[in-house]
């Protein structure tokens, strides 16, 4: 996520760099045993391990690139156009007429997606990255963003300190915690220093997804 007047980006772990689109219109982004594949309206619609060929985006699910908040109500985007040569993505966002662009480079282990422009940029509030849901759910890792199985592991990370890690729960996009190691007393917290922090960058759901 990100405030007004703040460019972000995150990468994909386990993502690389070759680009192709669909006979259908649909955008697939591959690299190692990873393969996400994003719809003409800006929605992941596959997250297959290539390898295995298993798919573990879960049925009956829908999770956008990245959405917008705009008078504290988010909104998808409703279309996608990819540019090959400069591997930008500009994603449409046609009820507050708001087009962002989204430059992809390609890594040899993972896919970086970063936000470099969005306009008008004084309308937006915020940015979403996700969240992106997938059935795996043996191990999650909240702080690092990372879920695993067995098998397969994915993950996104933040690039610099202007994205904010977990969903949005506030108007400042930040929750008030404690730091109890700056008190005098680990029964009493009253002295400790009042912070800011975000938490849980992945999560499991009551669905179990």
């Amino acid at each position: 996520m990100v405030n007004r007047q703040w460019f972000v980006g995150i990468f994909f772990l386990l993502m690389g760099g070759i680009f192709s689109s669909c006979s259908t219109g649909d955008l697939v982004l591959s690299g190692g045993d990873l393969q996400l594949t994003l719809g003409s309206n800006g929605q992941i619609t596959n997250l297959v391990d290539s390898k295995k060929h298993t798919d573990y985006f879960p049925e009956g699910e829908s999770a956008s690139l990245m959405s917008i908040r705009v008078n504290s109500e988010f909104e998808r985007p409703s279309s996608l156009v990819f540019n090959h040569e400069s591997n930008e993505i500009t994603l449409y966002y046609k009820n507050n007429d708001v087009q962002a662009v989204v430059n992809v480079e390609e890594k040899d282990s993972h896919l970086v997606l970063e936000l470099i422009s969005i306009f008008p940029q004084e309308k937006v509030e915020l940015v979403l990255w996700g969240p992106y849901p997938t059935t795996i759910n043996q191990t999650v890792g909240e702080t690092v963003g990372v879920v695993r199985n067995e098998d397969f592991a994915v993950g996104i990370q933040a690039l610099n300190i202007k994205t904010l890690g977990g969903y949005p729960s506030s108007e400042d996009d930040v929750d008030p915690a404690y730091d109890i190691f700056a008190t005098s007393s680990l029964q009493d917290i009253s002295d400790s220093l009042n912070v800011l922090y975000r938490g849980q960058t992945a999560n499991l759901p009551t669905s179990g997804a």
